[in-house]
């Protein structure tokens, strides 16, 4: 483009592309000094840096860039800057957001999903039309999630996870120091009681697991909490771990009563497993009628396993080894311990080691040995304590009887005859002791 000649007044169009022709051809410029500056403020404009990328200037500090690539750089020398802030002006919706991407491709952050004037936060994924991650105004998390992947075969495979961490402690440098996947810590202030006898509720973890009942499910298997906690691979029984525990409660009971209960106070427990209905309220907002019954479970807990290689799948199986000493132990025995939070060789201290009732058939019942190893003797009970036994059965009449016995009425169940003569005396020890023997509670040893 040639200027105008200039010995003539200028019209506005040549007027124009003079000034075109100016900013067209405007020096490079330094951040001091911008190449394109304004009236009021040389200190503020833009300039062309070293590298080719343009660079904004505000009375003389550098606060924006862009390179040929399109990244761009926010520069601010405030302490606590917001760089980038947006704002909808809408008056009804306050949607403002960021998409990544273009089309059926691309994630969305944003606030006010619904543009309705909320205060929520949320990532969206328009690819599958849903949204992950979404904070509400009270800043509750929730985590939304739907496999997309359809197996054809070996549905014990993994579909994927909603949310996965990964902890790999040492990875990088061997590590020193205490390290867990999730910490959570739920910190009560102040908490005010209602006059209806309802109470606030507070704990670190809930899970829920509900097949619904409006849909099918068909071969299923469902769980609450898996864990699995893998031992240190090692022949060598001095480079094992220190201690193993695959899952670990810690309970404090800080108030007097704790070990008491009563019509408000419902005890302390270190660990309660309850199998009961569940309530009206949550079968009837899933389409289920109150009146729907619940079943018996097979146990209330389970304890079971055994050791050896990978091809051993039966404790009774050639090789098999114990799964541990012992399937349930309560208290420390002669050795202690049994917690990372006690000593080693701390012994515990309980008033009842165990009770049993509530039954309505057996109150302890044991069968079906394994076989004993050639020389090891085999007992059902194997006391090292006095034994107390007694005879009440509170919804049972009169009589009664060892299995296999000939009930007799509870009163003279262990009385000898009133005459105290030699054979009376022989004759109930013979009779308590073929009690003894059928129940497995007695028996003969060879020296």
């Amino acid at each position: 483009m040639q200027l105008p000649i200039m010995n003539r007044p200028l019209s506005l169009e040549n007027l124009q592309q003079v000034l075109a022709v100016i900013g067209q051809f405007a020096p490079s410029g330094t951040p001091a000094q911008p190449g394109i500056a304004f009236g009021d403020n040389q200190a503020t404009g833009f300039f062309l840096q070293s590298d080719g990328s343009i660079g904004s200037v505000v009375n003389g500090a550098l606060s924006f860039s862009i390179n040929a690539g399109g990244q761009i750089n926010l520069a601010s020398a405030e302490q606590t800057p917001s760089q980038i802030t947006l704002t909808n002006t809408n008056g009804t919706s306050d949607r403002c957001a960021i998409t990544f991407g273009a089309g059926t491709s691309s994630w969305q952050m944003g606030k006010d999903q619904s543009a309705d004037g909320g205060n929520d936060l949320y990532l969206y994924n328009s690819l599958t039309g849903n949204t992950p991650a979404r904070w509400t105004q009270d800043e509750q998390l929730f985590i939304n999630w739907e496999p997309t992947m359809v197996l054809t075969s070996n549905a014990y495979d993994k579909t994927g996870s909603p949310l996965v961490i990964n902890n790999t402690p040492g990875k990088s440098r061997a590590a020193v120091g205490t390290s867990i996947g999730m910490q959570v810590n739920t910190i009560i202030s102040t908490v005010n009681g209602l006059s209806d006898g309802t109470r606030s509720e507070f704990g670190s973890y809930y899970g829920m697991t509900f097949p619904d009942p409006r849909q099918t499910q068909t071969d299923i298997n469902l769980w609450g909490p898996d864990i699995h906690v893998y031992g240190k691979f090692t022949d060598d029984s001095t480079q094992r771990e220190g201690l193993l525990v695959g899952s670990s409660v810690y309970v404090r009971p800080m108030a007097a009563g704790s070990d008491t209960k009563d019509a408000t106070h419902a005890g302390a427990f270190g660990a309660s497993i309850c199998i009961a209905p569940p309530d009206a309220g949550t079968l009837s907002e899933n389409g289920v009628p109150a009146s729907k019954t619940s079943y018996p479970a097979l146990a209330g807990l389970s304890i079971v396993g055994f050791s050896g290689t990978t091809s051993i799948t039966s404790g009774e199986q050639a090789g098999a080894g114990a799964a541990a000493t012992f399937g349930l132990r309560i208290g420390g025995e002669a050795s202690g311990g049994g917690s990372p939070y006690i000593p080693w060789n701390a012994r515990s201290n309980f008033v009842t080691g165990a009770s049993i009732s509530d039954f309505t058939t057996r109150g302890l019942w044991i069968t079906n040995p394994l076989t004993a190893p050639a020389g090891t003797a085999q007992w059902g009970i194997y006391n090292e304590c006095p034994t107390y036994l007694s005879g009440v059965i509170n919804a049972q009449a009169s009589a009664l009887g060892f299995f296999g016995v000939t009930p007799v009425d509870q009163p003279t169940m262990w009385q000898v005859g009133s005459s105290g003569a030699v054979s009376d005396c022989v004759t109930a020890i013979n009779r308590i002791t073929s009690n003894l023997i059928s129940l497995g509670l007695f028996a003969a040893v060879t020296p």
